[in-house]
């Protein structure tokens, strides 16, 4: 059937452009079904939910308009899990022997805490199927999710003995293992293998690299890929890991191996999705680095395969700002506004603040922090505030930490107004939080030193060298450190220090007024 192809196509669209022009649709209880799904894939709910009810009463066993409808109610807000629940019971009372919502109705039941009824319809499908493979990859997938590892590594081991081709549970059995702790070369052994099954497939390259936690494992993996690459002849693995290497930073290992990549070694598709990610990170990092014209290249050419994507348009619209190309920042604007309205407000809140209007600034981050909420959005909204409405800062900062207690910029932008209104104890409290959550944050480290040494505390040296340690070509922190090591008694140890902190800011009348008076011991 075309609508059934076009769904699966992922051409919802063009489904329910077709079933409305059929006449037919509204009596057949599976095209409703078909319909139903399409509309709700849209964002047509009203439409789908009729539909699927529908398709329902008219026959009562339609599995897919059940699922399709748990669906829905598991994703609404709030979700209605057990609504979801009662759909699938009654699906399975009516069909019994579908495996796909046997899958489903335990799923749900593990997820409304009924794993004792999900447990006794995984023993009664074992025993009713005398262990087909579908009832033997419910098991397995059970029992991982009651982490009964053993059980479910038994069960995976069962399905690739009947079907050692089956993909997913030779992945899934590398993820167990993971899971339940098992070496990490007794892991990466067994999702080599699933990618021996299947080696055009990414899943198993993705969770080797989600493993890694060192470069001696990422080494392992590198290893275990050139291996997969020169028995299969394909290097999808070589495209997983230049996406991972991209997303770490590691753009020049990255363009190494995307310099070796082709379509007929790698496949179209995945060939894309490494280059995409090449490109987008590869911005990233150029824009942090404000290296703008190489940004921008990078951001057209993954724009080439995203033309829609908000986070890109909003990279080139942050470059067009750094240029003063503010006409054409408003077009980009205009374009996100109907892709995604966050985006553009806090793009237009960064035009607005290059343009000196910080009022308006505000206004349009604020506007983007009440549709999509985010910490670095926080932090530039609190900026503008402070400097057009301060007492409206307060609020929003209080607002913000109550709402995110263990916010880390929210917990600093508080600790610094209590620091700069004199009252060191109270900053300390949350400075040590923060202390605790982010031991090598050096504004931190630096400003609970001072704090400590305001109020007489004798970590004050011990915590001003950590930070010194951390940032030696800071003349800030040298400062603060050697400072304290004046007023702590070692002036030798402290003129040193801030002879350093003069050289690196040799402006700085503070630090020059602090080196004065440890020279001459005042």
């Amino acid at each position: 059937m075309t609508a059934l192809s076009n769904l699966r196509s992922n051409r919802p669209q063009q489904v329910l452009t077709m079933l409305d022009a059929f006449p037919g649709t509204q009596k057949d209880a599976r095209l409703l079904a078909i319909y139903g799904t399409s509309a709700m894939a849209v964002g047509q709910t009203e439409k789908g939910l009729t539909a699927l009810q529908q398709a329902i009463k008219l026959e009562a066993g339609l599995s897919p308009a059940y699922i399709a409808l748990a669906a829905y109610y598991n994703r609404a807000d709030p979700p209605q899990r057990e609504k979801a629940l009662e759909l699938l019971r009654t699906a399975y009372a009516n069909n019994s022997q579908n495996p796909v919502l046997a899958k489903r109705l335990v799923s749900q039941l593990v997820l409304t805490g009924n794993a004792q009824q999900a447990e006794k319809i995984v023993s009664q499908r074992l025993s009713a199927g005398n262990k087909d493979l579908d009832a033997l990859s419910l098991a397995a997938a059970f029992f991982a999710s009651q982490k009964q590892f053993d059980k479910a590594e038994q069960y995976y081991a069962e399905v690739l003995k009947q079907d050692p081709a089956n993909y997913a549970a030779a992945v899934q059995q590398g993820i167990v293992a993971a899971v339940s702790g098992k070496p990490f070369e007794q892991v990466l052994a067994k999702l080599k293998h699933a990618a021996t099954i299947a080696p055009g497939r990414t899943n198993a390259y993705e969770y080797m690299l989600r493993l890694v936690k060192n470069d001696n494992q990422l080494q392992s993996v590198k290893v275990a890929l050139a291996e997969l690459e020169e028995k299969v002849g394909q290097r999808t693995g070589s495209a997983v890991l230049l996406a991972f290497l991209a997303a770490r930073g590691d753009i020049d290992q990255a363009s190494t191996i995307l310099d070796t990549l082709n379509e007929s070694n790698t496949g179209p598709e995945v060939l894309e999705r490494a280059r995409f990610a090449f490109d987008v990170n590869k911005a990233r990092r150029d824009l942090a680095e404000k290296n703008y014209e190489s940004a921008k290249l990078s951001v057209f050419s993954a724009l080439r395969s995203r033309p829609q994507s908000p986070e890109l348009l909003g990279m080139l619209g942050q470059i067009e700002i750094v240029n003063q190309n503010y006409a054409e920042t408003e077009k980009i604007i205009a374009q996100v506004e109907g892709i995604d309205s966050p985006t553009a407000k806090r793009l237009q809140g960064e035009l607005h603040e290059a343009q000196g209007n910080k009022a308006e600034a505000a206004k349009s981050y604020l506007e983007a922090w009440q549709q999509r909420p985010s910490e670095g959005l926080a932090t530039r909204l609190y900026a503008m505030l402070e400097e057009v409405n301060p007492a409206k800062a307060e609020q929003f900062l209080a607002g913000w930490a109550d709402a995110n207690p263990n916010s880390l910029p929210a917990l600093s932008l508080r600790a610094r107004n209590l620091l700069v209104g004199g009252q060191y104890r109270r900053a300390i409290t949350l400075m040590e939080k923060i202390e605790q959550r982010a031991p090598a944050n050096i504004a931190n480290l630096n400003n609970l030193a001072w704090a400590y040494q305001q109020t007489g505390n004798k970590r004050a040296a011990e915590v001003a060298k950590q930070a010194y340690e951390l940032a030696p070509e800071s003349a800030a922190v040298a400062d603060t450190y050697g400072w304290i090591l004046y007023q702590r008694g070692d002036r030798q140890k402290a003129v040193e220090i801030l002879e350093r902190a003069a050289s690196l800011d040799a402006d700085n009348s503070e630090i020059a007024d602090h080196l004065a008076k440890a020279r001459a011991g005042a």
